[in-house]
């Protein structure tokens, strides 16, 4: 009976032993480290891992952005003004003999707040060149706002009797004309004389004629003029337009005969007028002058 009871015992025993064992089983694991590894994904970490764009920058410098507007500056408008001084050699109408290599001089002031150097040049512009260079470098030191300077360039005179106009002008770096007071480009100009060439000369001023647009004699009316000049030969030939009051659409110009013939010349004029029933126009070429008044 006692050995019964012992054996019912040792089975009871390990019955409980086994029952703890199981139950163990289900106990939480000791520790949560794996599911806080799990907020490291790779997507996590790329989020907050320098890119590879901020690694380069790191290690290589990067200039700082232009400020807006700066990329291209504009000169102020009042940067490359000149205003000329006066004719150093060879006035207006000087007599120069033919085929003469002459010196031609400007001089004129920087008037404006750029200072020029050796990229500003004398550019030919209309007229006769006189064998002159285009673009002709002038301008050997700087030249200060305000500063005057002297611009030569060195001509041929023509063979051909009469009057000979050639006009230049100063552009910048950019090929942009100085201008003057106001706005309007700065023009140099030679205008010289030759008697002792070949060819011929002006004969005659005449054949006056016109018409109009708007009411004759009025201050409500335009009226283009048109008039010839004779030459019996090749020959240079300057004529110049005058009228007692008006404003002249065309002022003087230039042209060269290569023979014997003539040229038909217009003008127009614009009011107001002073006087629009005395409106007399004159027109000048070498020298000779025909005049003509409308509405006398």
């Amino acid at each position: 009976m006692e050995e019964r009871h012992q054996s019912v015992l040792t089975m009871f025993s390990s019955l409980l032993l086994i029952a703890l064992m199981l139950s163990s089983c289900d106990l939480p694991a000791p520790t949560a480290k794996p599911v806080e590894l799990a907020s490291t994904t790779p997507e996590m970490i790329a989020k907050v891992s320098p890119t590879a764009t901020s690694l380069e920058a790191s290690d290589t410098p990067v200039a700082p952005a232009s400020p807006t507007g700066t990329l291209t500056p504009t000169p102020a408008p009042d940067c490359d003004r000149a205003e000329f001084v006066n004719d150093v050699t060879y006035p207006d109408n000087v007599g120069v003999n033919a085929d003469e290599a002459i010196t031609k001089t400007w001089r004129i002031k920087n008037v404006g707040s750029c200072t020029w150097d050796a990229a500003y040049k004398l550019v030919f512009i209309r007229g006769d060149q006189m064998n002159g260079s285009s673009p002709a470098e002038v301008i050997s030191t700087s030249v200060s706002p305000g500063a005057e300077v002297d611009l030569s360039i060195k001509l041929n005179a023509p063979a051909i009797n009469g009057i000979h106009w050639g006009v230049w002008q100063i552009n910048n770096a950019a090929g942009k004309p100085l201008l003057k007071a106001d706005g309007k480009p700065q023009e140099l100009s030679i205008l010289i004389n030759i008697t002792n060439g070949r060819g011929g000369k002006v004969t005659a001023v005449r054949t006056w004629s016109y018409t109009f647009a708007g009411t004759k004699c009025t201050n409500a009316v335009q009226y283009e003029i048109m008039t010839h000049i004779y030459v019996d030969g090749p020959v240079g030939v300057g004529y110049t337009w005058s009228v007692t009051n008006g404003v002249l659409s065309v002022v003087s110009q230039n042209y060269a005969f290569d023979s014997a013939g003539s040229l038909e010349v217009v003008t127009q004029i614009n009011p107001p007028f002073a006087d629009p029933n005395n409106v007399k126009v004159t027109l000048t070429a070498n020298g000779i002058s025909s005049s003509f008044t409308i509405c006398p």
